[in-house]
């Protein structure tokens, strides 16, 4: 039965901004868009909190040139195939619930390199069972989840997959596992400097949020030490220890900065996390 709300009558074309009526046409036209629209966010990423604003705010993006409803949730039920994804009455309030918990696991900052492949499949997995939009889910859930493992300190290189390895893993997700997904991720991820990471959590970060200036306090101290091993030619590891990581929670939580995120945190760096 075609979507009344969202495509053309008698027809399967979701309404576009362009007029396009033919379905390879507007395939084609998407894709082009919002590859232009997806360079201009690696270069100029959204700022937020990596809610379901932000969320909202990465499809936007991407789509806003294309569709009128770029950026808001669906208010059909949808399926692919035998896929049926979560009902559109309950989307906003769950979604809104998961979503809040990265913010509570700090972003993922400090997670271990083994750990963060479970961590970055849970979060897209849920996005996925989810499929909040009408349409471009994938490319929203792929943009968002790169600018989470940036954050945290982590590239992601989806071009080291094939479309059917994703689709199938994505698949999985929602009638078996995210098994698939975090072997994905442990393929697709590999830290990044922490001069890197900074520098990406400052455009995207709000500038008085309490992880921003953990890093920031992390960073100022790690350049510190390098100046006086440099002198000594000794070597400086790069990673975010769990040691200072610590240090700079407990005393941000010393001045009522931050709260009982710190559990997280310590359950983040030790790789511990429930499903």
């Amino acid at each position: 039965m075609a979507d009344k709300i969202y495509c053309y009558p008698n027809s399967d074309v979701l309404i576009n901004k362009l007029g396009i009526k033919d379905e390879e046409t507007l395939a084609q036209t998407e894709r082009d868009i919002t590859s232009a629209n997806k360079y201009i966010l690696d270069d100029s990423p959204i700022k937020g909190s990596f809610d379901i604003t932000h969320l909202k705010a990465v499809h936007e993006h991407l789509f806003k040139d294309l569709y009128p409803w770029a950026g808001e949730f669906r208010t059909v039920d949808i399926q692919k195939g035998p896929t049926y994804f979560g009902y559109a009455q309950n989307i906003d309030s769950y979604l809104k619930d998961v979503l809040n918990k990265v913010k509570n696991e700090n972003y993922l900052v400090g997670v271990s390199k083994s750990a963060m492949p479970e961590r970055l499949a849970h979060y897209f997995g849920e996005i996925n069972a989810m499929h909040p939009f009408r349409e471009g889910n994938g490319r929203c859930q792929r943009a968002y989840t790169e600018m989470l493992a940036k954050v945290a300190g982590y590239s992601i290189d989806f071009s080291k997959i094939t479309e059917e390895q994703m689709l199938k893993a994505s698949y999985l997700s929602v009638h078996r596992s995210n098994d698939e997904l975090e072997k994905i991720f442990g393929q697709v991820i590999e830290p990044i400097s922490r001069e890197e990471q900074l520098a990406f959590a400052r455009k995207v970060l709000p500038p008085n949020d309490r992880v921003l200036k953990a890093l920031e306090s992390v960073a100022a101290r790690e350049s510190g030490q390098k100046d006086v091993q440099e002198k000594n030619d000794s070597p400086e590891s790069k990673h975010l220890s769990m040691t200072d990581w610590k240090r700079d929670i407990s005393a941000m939580k010393d001045k009522d900065i931050i709260g009982d995120g710190n559990k997280i945190i310590e359950k983040g760096l030790k790789g511990k996390f429930d499903r």
